[in-house]
């Protein structure tokens, strides 16, 4: 009865390279194995995942999109929101959803009628913790079809999923979907969206 021999990966990796020497089958070592490794260190990933260090407020400088945004902040006396510890998530207009306003430029921050509400209103686009989509679809589908997150303003904000994809429902009733979605920083995510959203009365 012939004998049957069962190889580990390590073992059989070793015996493979023992017999790949030299041309002439000395049997030279390969240069950078390591003959005491294990199987679980050969299968261990070469590169770690980079640590992220960017805060949002980082991430929003750094994005040309978000100009109007980074300035209202600031204007309202908000730009520690952005690079405290966190966790939050940021909903962030885009230059284009303040441009729907008739914000074309950061002096719209300073007219009366602006300036008293701003705070307010960029507190309702943010939210406690660190929700990127994959979260907010399992809340969506936790809470039956929706679910609602309460912002920083005290306001609430709907989510739900329309045609698979996820939206925002603000006092206006109109869904305002994800531009660009979960661009993460140290201290939490940042989701563009193309509407400034309204946290009615």
């Amino acid at each position: 009865m012939g004998r049957s021999w069962h190889l580990t990966g390590g073992a059989a990796l070793a015996l493979l390279l023992s017999a790949c020497g030299s041309e002439d089958g000395g049997g030279d070592p390969v240069p950078g194995y390591d003959e005491n490794a294990t199987d679980e260190s050969l299968a261990a990933p070469l590169v770690e995942e980079a640590e992220i260090t960017a805060n949002i407020a980082d991430v929003a400088n750094a994005n040309p999109d978000l100009t109007m945004v980074v300035a209202a902040f600031k204007a309202a006396g908000l730009a520690g929101e952005l690079t405290a510890k966190g966790p939050v998530t940021v909903f962030a207009p885009t230059n284009l959803a303040f441009e729907k306003k008739g914000m074309t430029s950061t002096a719209a921050f300073e007219e009366p009628d602006i300036a008293s509400g701003l705070a307010a209103l960029l507190n309702f686009h943010v939210v406690k913790g660190m929700l990127k989509t994959d979260d907010l679809e399992k809340l969506v589908v936790d809470n039956g079809s929706a679910t609602r997150l309460e912002t920083l303003s005290g306001k609430v904000l709907e989510v739900r999923q329309e045609n698979g994809d996820l939206v925002l429902v603000d006092a206006s009733g109109q869904p305002v979907g994800l531009a660009i979605a979960d661009i993460e920083a140290s201290n939490g995510v940042v989701h563009l969206v193309e509407t400034v959203l309204e946290p009615g009365e």
